[in-house]
């Protein structure tokens, strides 16, 4: 096996303080020729910005720009048209958005990941979201509701509209977790997808029923996809992204397995399972929005 004396000339081994920088022979002009073309080329992609360094300040800068937080009644209820803070109660997180991540697999049109990032950032313009009607109503949001999470950022131009969204897995698939995501596209007019509808349940399963058509007010919410029924979770589960490491988001639902399996799960102190398919919502499930407070 060859030595580490290979790669070097006999100067280069010996570093005799005798040799001087005039000496242009083999590999020591290599060296100098190589380190010359490093600084080039470093001094040339920093005067054009195009720095890995420069690329992310660039791209996390925007990203991290305040946004204020706007109620139509401050002191009152959530209403269609306000911007405020989508906070998960599993993790404490606030729902945000990547510019750098883009999710893995083929999606329709062009989407960025979402994450839970830490609730100490605030609002700017990756966590801020403003409630929109899927069936265009004004007012108050109720129970029961059609919701679409807008980004409040003015991240993408007047060009483009982007909001949270959530595609059902392809068939066949074996993927217990559906993914949700930030899609962006043209606002030229076109319309919003089914997909992007979330319907506003109470976070506590006994009260859905009683409190149907009801005005959501300061109560912990589900977000339930309208088109698949997946309850939106904000995982404990955590990724680097270009703020650090964060929660990840997707929407899932377990359904009831047999008799064996629940007894398993009560005895290993797992939550219970319903009698209606699916599981109790747990904390993963649910949410609140951060609104602004009287006189913001």
């Amino acid at each position: 096996m060859a030595g580490i004396g290979g790669n070097f000339t006999k100067q280069q081994m010996t570093g005799d303080v005798s040799f001087t920088p005039n000496c242009l022979l083999g590999n020591w002009q290599e060296d100098r020729a190589e380190v010359t073309h490093r600084l080039k080329t470093y001094v040339r992609s920093k005067d054009e910005g195009s720095l890995a360094l420069s690329l992310a300040s660039s791209r996390i800068v925007p990203q991290l720009r305040p946004v204020a937080l706007r109620s139509a009644e401050p002191a009152g209820l959530p209403c269609f048209g306000d911007v405020v803070l989508v906070k998960s109660l599993g993790n404490g997180g606030v729902l945000a958005l990547s510019l750098a991540e883009k999710p893995l697999g083929v999606l329709e049109g062009e989407h960025r990941k979402l994450h839970c990032a830490s609730a100490s950032t605030g609002a700017t313009a990756r966590t801020a979201f403003q409630l929109h009607s899927y069936d265009g109503k004004t007012g108050p949001v109720h129970f029961d509701d059609k919701v679409v999470l807008v980004s409040a950022g003015d991240l993408f131009g007047d060009e483009v509209i982007a909001f949270v969204h959530s595609e059902l897995p392809p068939v066949g698939s074996q993927a217990s977790d559906q993914r949700v995501t930030l899609r962006i596209l043209p606002a030229d007019g076109s319309s919003i997808p089914y997909s992007a509808a979330f319907s506003v349940v109470p976070a506590r399963f006994d009260a859905r029923l009683g409190l149907r058509g009801q005005p959501i007010g300061s109560d912990a919410i589900t977000l339930v996809h309208a088109r698949s029924g997946k309850r939106i979770a904000g995982l404990r589960e955590a990724m680097l992204t270009d703020f650090g490491a964060e929660f990840m988001v997707s929407a899932q639902t377990m359904q009831a397995k047999g008799a064996v399996h629940q007894l398993t799960g009560e005895r290993d102190g797992k939550r219970n399972i319903t009698g209606y398919g699916v599981k109790g919502d747990g904390e993963e499930n649910q949410w609140e929005l951060v609104r602004a407070g009287p006189g913001q």
